[in-house]
């Protein structure tokens, strides 16, 4: 047989992913990573703090936005980077949107006080406690992208790591904002901005491995 003949007779049954299958793929494992993120969070942390009758409701509200945010804005991206042969790298400015407006309001809230009062603003008790929480949320709903992704055919597998940490990493961050009793805009951006980029980062170096084919 000859090589062209060999090449055709491989390629004859090959069939294109079914687009929808993967998204339902992606759906059901945003589905089981914030399910687990809360179930995890319930399990280490306990019953939450009264959500109606906390003394700086608006810290709180920007805490969840900005954590469902990031996840919602680079879930969007999920499909895309699923499908081979896309190069998006230069075009996602939609992904940074949550982080630039967090850390403008912590750039204003410093801004409002005098440079001696900004370390009780970047840093409180609990902060630490963040920076470990969110990484260790996120793990299940990235482990379940990552599953998802590899019903389609990623060739830019570093990137849609990237992603999956992103969406996992905001997954976490959301979850963990629910017992977080934090009282500055600036601690939310640092010690929830670092925590969702270093799942981003583990997300691009982990990508090449786990979702070759």
């Amino acid at each position: 047989m000859r090589t062209d003949q060999l090449i055709e007779s491989l390629v004859a049954d090959l069939k294109p992913v079914d687009q929808s299958s993967v998204s339902r793929a992606l759906l059901i494992a945003l589905a089981i990573g914030a399910a687990a993120a809360l179930s995890i969070m319930f399990a280490v942390f306990g019953s939450v703090p009264n959500l109606l009758g906390r003394p700086h409701p608006d810290v709180f509200v920007t805490k969840l936005l900005f954590g469902a945010g990031v996840a919602a804005t680079a879930a969007t991206f999920l499909p895309k980077v699923a499908r081979p042969r896309v190069d998006m790298r230069n075009s996602p400015a939609l992904i940074y949107l949550p982080f630039v407006a967090v850390v403008a309001a912590a750039a204003s809230a410093l801004a409002s006080v005098r440079v001696t009062e900004w370390s009780d603003m970047i840093y409180e008790e609990h902060s630490v406690t963040c920076l470990l929480s969110i990484p260790l949320l996120a793990i299940p709903a990235f482990v379940a992208l990552v599953c998802a992704l590899r019903f389609g055919a990623p060739t830019d597998q570093s990137f849609a790591g990237e992603i999956a940490g992103l969406v996992a990493g905001g997954l976490g961050a959301t979850a963990c904002a629910l017992p977080c009793v934090d009282h500055w805009i600036p601690v939310i951006a640092i010690w929830y901005g670092v925590p969702i980029g270093i799942c981003a980062g583990l997300g691009a170096m982990l990508g090449p491995r786990l979702l070759r084919w």
